[in-house]
């Protein structure tokens, strides 16, 4: 018997049972735990072939996981069913700082990462966080910038707002999905369309119309949606990571609003592939970081004017918050 994870309390998981061939979800959900001896095994196997040595999962499981089940006759307590197995995983999408680390979601047809162009203000260095992690994962991203309608010609901040679409235009030149939204008015049918199928993973920060936009997909008001205060920081309104059914028949995972995004899960390696600009560039050194290595193709692009500041500056601020934590192996550059 198959089951889709839908939700995470500690040790025990709301699942919803499947159709194994296909793996769409019937109407039975069930409130599942793991068995022991596979809560561990299944820890110790993510641990040394998924993440690096400084991170560890809160929970083996994520959202999007599908699992087998053996089901409970008669139990005295809520538990109506054993998790025994788990299937391997097509994609997985986390987040991780030192020595924790959170699965955001499992087997994903991609990320939608919402962006406004202010209240709250745009948030790079956030938003190249998730897409590194998108790169690295494999998972498709899809930027949505909302609030598109505070750009006017009269606007006081249209310095700031060109600025903006700026490095915008920059991600959707190196074939980033963008969509510029206004969702207090309509959602656009081409990003309605694009969640009618599959499932996504909807990523912001609290405050930029993620409630909204799911309220709006789903049919229902099932998440409550704030104004934005004077600090220009929204409040949390999703508790736990939860899935829901679109009305077109898709499936999103809506995580909490977060400020902060690390990649401490990674190798200081690993992080150069997570930008797209830096691909196939060449460089002096196969194991270029990029920084302060002489002949570097990244580096030259940047003197060019063809790579982004901001993001080089971002990779670079990345890169260091890593190596605080990181103790190099031989072969790898020592200066950093």
């Amino acid at each position: 018997m198959h089951a889709l994870v839908t939700g995470i309390y500690g040790a025990f998981y709301r699942v919803q049972l499947t159709d194994s061939v296909d793996e769409k979800t019937v109407s039975k959900t069930l409130l599942a735990k793991m068995r022991g001896k596979l809560r561990i095994e299944y820890a110790r196997q993510n641990q040394n072939s998924t993440f690096n040595r400084f991170t560890r999962p809160d929970n083996p499981l994520a959202i999007g996981d599908i699992v087998e089940l053996k089901k409970l006759d008669n139990e005295k307590d809520e538990i109506e069913a054993i998790i025994v197995n788990v299937i391997e995983r097509k994609n997985l999408f986390c987040r991780g700082s030192v020595r924790r680390l959170q699965l955001l979601g499992a087997n994903l047809s991609g990320i939608i990462i919402i962006q406004s162009l202010d209240f709250p203000l745009f948030n790079e260095g956030l938003l190249n966080r998730v897409l590194v992690e998108a790169q690295l994962s494999g998972i498709e991203p899809v930027i949505v910038l909302n609030k598109s309608d505070y750009y006017k010609p009269d606007s006081p901040k249209k310095v700031a707002y060109d600025a903006i679409i700026g490095k915008i235009n920059y991600l959707e030149s190196f074939g980033y999905n963008v969509y510029r939204e206004t969702f207090v008015n309509k959602i656009s049918k081409k990003l309605i369309d694009l969640c009618s199928s599959g499932r996504h993973i909807v990523f912001g920060e609290s405050g930029v119309g993620k409630s909204t936009f799911v309220n709006r997909l789903i049919g229902e008001k099932v998440q409550k949606t704030r104004e934005i205060g004077a600090s220009q920081r929204g409040k949390h309104t999703t508790v736990n990571p939860v899935l829901f059914e679109t009305l077109k028949g898709g499936q999103i995972i809506d995580v909490p609003g977060v400020r902060e995004f690390g990649l401490m899960h990674h190798e200081p390696a690993s992080i150069a592939r997570g930008f797209r600009e830096f691909q196939d560039l060449q460089c002096k050194f196969d194991n270029c970081l990029h920084h302060r290595e002489p002949d570097c193709g990244v580096k030259e692009k940047l003197q060019q004017g063809e790579i982004s500041v901001s993001r080089y500056d971002d990779y670079i601020k990345i890169l260091s918050s890593i190596h605080e934590h990181h103790k190099p192996r031989r072969g790898d550059l020592r200066q950093f």
